[in-house]
């Protein structure tokens, strides 16, 4: 089984891109589970959700203490909550960043290091900070759990209600965040 934990603030769509990846990988005939671990946080305040991936059935809804893949949604958070806590030996953590790559690989220098600055992309599709879909394609891309395809599928899916121009661009979110992320350390 593959756990992955997502840290972010409330409003950047991490709960709607652990769903998202969850029903992708479904779709691609494993099992998984995607589950929030909040209270009544407000817009902005640090928020954490949990994915598991597996070829087996997954009988707990446990909380991930010890992920695979930690996914940072916004940065800021960097020293603020120790979000690399119980990270498997060799983990991975992928970053919406635009921090040096020294300055990353000096504080997480025992992880394997993954970043793409979703912000910006999302900023040039939508005039908005919304990083959970570019991060989205990110994650397959790194993870090589699901494929690109499975996730546009499902992101149509998630989002059918949105205009044709709209969802058009969360294709090309999900598409830039698998193109652009690159490995740092």
């Amino acid at each position: 089984m593959i756990q992955i934990r997502f840290h972010g603030r409330g409003g950047q769509g991490g709960k709607a891109a652990s769903e998202i990846f969850a029903t992708a990988a479904i779709n691609s005939e494993k099992y998984a589970k995607s589950f929030p671990e909040f209270g009544p946080e407000r817009t902005g305040a640090p928020v954490q959700y949990y994915l598991k991936v597996s070829d087996k059935e997954i009988k707990t809804n446990q909380p991930i203490k010890e992920p695979d893949i930690i996914v940072v949604l916004d940065d800021s958070l960097i020293g603020l909550i120790n979000f690399t806590e119980g990270l498997k030996k060799d983990g991975i953590i992928i970053f919406n960043t635009k921090k040096s790559k020294e300055e990353l690989k000096e504080k997480f220098r025992d992880f394997k290091i993954f970043t793409v600055d979703a912000s910006k992309i999302s900023f040039d599709l939508f005039q908005k900070n919304l990083p959970n879909v570019p991060m989205l394609g990110a994650l397959a891309k790194v993870s090589k759990l699901v494929e690109l395809e499975k996730l546009k599928e499902e992101v149509k899916n998630k989002f059918s209600f949105l205009p044709q121009e709209i969802l058009e661009k969360n294709i090309k979110a999900l598409e830039e965040g698998h193109k652009q992320v690159k490995q740092i350390a």
